[in-house]
């Protein structure tokens, strides 16, 4: 159990504490981090009075292996529809969500 905790949280589980400060302009970040550490804490809560039951009912096989699936459809989810901050400035990207969800070229065009 503490394997997966911690390849968990040292992978997609930290993502969403440095995404919030990165993903958002200033003027959308407190709404957006809101929300996103929300159904951040919302998951974790189901998750923790849902996971005894799994474990009981189902075994350790299914309940850690029905975790692992949902946290690779949350990998692919992020991959398909969160942008990319490394290397980007703050105003970067706010011309990300002020252009529509895509990013501007480097030249500024």
């Amino acid at each position: 159990m503490s394997i997966f905790y911690l390849g968990f949280y040292f992978w997609i589980g930290s993502l969403i504490w440095m995404y919030t400060g990165e993903a958002f302009p200033a003027r959308l970040r407190s709404v957006g981090a809101a929300v996103l550490l929300l159904s951040d804490f919302g998951a974790n809560l189901i998750a923790t009075f849902l996971f005894p039951d799994v474990l009981a009912h189902l075994g350790g096989s299914v309940g850690f292996g029905a975790f692992a699936v949902l946290s690779v459809l949350a990998v692919v989810f992020m991959w398909f529809r969160a942008p990319e901050t490394k290397d980007r400035s703050l105003e970067e990207i706010r011309g990300y969500w002020d252009n529509g969800g895509r990013w501007a070229d480097r030249a500024g065009r």
